[in-house]
């Protein structure tokens, strides 16, 4: 445990140190800190170059791929002459070349395992991975070990970021998107504009350091980023327990509610499922918000909608 901070310190932080949210005392705590990144691609490439740079103490760094010519477009930590190289090597490299105080581990890609060994030691963990497997077991295991949690996505023009914290009872990613099942939106099949992947993993280590100082953060909200507009949505969410569906049907008489924008008349009364049923949208990966709140998807079959009432709909995005 460091209990000061060096003159070479005070030089290198001291634009930071001004803000009065994080002074010499937050700035104690990030060098105390210790985070864990999964996935150094898109994401995980700017989060680390920042958190390394903001004097973040300990780095564990989570992939298990070569560095290859398509990672270069996005994946900004990574130079021509680092391909064919391990990702976690390459990376390290040039961290410690930006900021040779911080400590980095190396590890390989994560399995239940290596999450159950890591998780424990660190503060926060960044879920920069791309495929809904990892970006499950990264969630159960942060529950479990009640860490705090920084999941991001991006694919094509779309970005998603949620702060979870499990000691605080907030909604978990699962809440959220509770199918195991890729939502069939990833970068190499969808594609991705780099600058949203790096804006997002960007906006990962802001929250990383709100958490890291103990400073006022957006915790349980899922952002959702359109990269065409430059806008953020925000959208509350539920932590509440998971029941099997049963589904209901229409009947009755008829109202206007908007969906995705877009006004249309349904039959009353409508559940959120009867509407997905008959907008044909009930499939693995669809989430709802109505009136800009995530309803969980064990609510859809009891959750009645009112005239005049916002419902949108969404894919969970597993690129990264």
């Amino acid at each position: 445990m460091h209990t000061d901070l060096t003159d070479d310190e005070f030089l290198r932080y001291g634009r930071q140190i001004l803000l009065p949210e994080i002074g010499e005392t937050g700035q104690l705590r990030l060098k105390n800190s210790k985070v864990l990144i999964v996935g150094v691609g898109g994401l995980g490439s700017p989060a680390a170059l920042y958190l390394a740079s903001a004097g973040v103490g300990q780095l564990w760094l989570a992939d298990g791929d070569k560095v290859d010519t398509s990672n270069l477009q996005r994946q900004i930590i990574y130079r021509n002459s680092d391909r064919h190289q391990s990702k976690t090597k390459s990376a390290i490299q040039h961290l410690k070349s930006l900021n040779p105080a911080v400590q980095c581990h190396p590890l390989p890609a994560v399995d239940q395992n290596v999450l159950a060994r890591v998780i424990p030691q660190v503060d926060v963990v960044l879920d920069c991975s791309d495929n809904m497997e990892t970006r499950q077991a990264v969630n159960a295991a942060c529950v479990k070990a009640e860490k705090p949690l920084v999941a991001a996505a991006a694919v094509g023009w779309q970005g998603q970021l949620m702060l979870i914290e499990p000691s605080a009872k907030t909604a978990c990613y699962h809440c959220v998107f509770p199918q195991q099942d890729e939502p069939g939106l990833t970068c190499r099949e969808a594609g991705v504009i780099g600058p949203v992947v790096g804006m997002l993993g960007t906006a990962q280590a802001l929250v990383t350091l709100q958490v890291l100082c103990d400073l006022p953060r957006p915790t349980g909200i899922l952002q959702c980023f359109d990269g065409r507009t430059l806008q953020w949505q925000r959208l509350s969410t539920q932590r509440l327990p998971f029941s099997a569906s049963t589904r209901k049907t229409f009947g009755g008489t008829s109202m206007h509610i908007r969906l995705n924008g877009n006004e249309i008349q349904i039959s009353l009364p409508c559940t959120l499922e009867a509407l997905l049923i008959q907008q044909e949208q009930l499939k693995p990966g669809t989430a709802v918000a109505l009136n800009q709140q995530v309803i969980p998807r064990s609510q859809w079959s009891e959750t009645q909608l009112n005239e005049n009432d916002d419902v949108d709909l969404f894919r969970a995005i597993a690129g990264g």
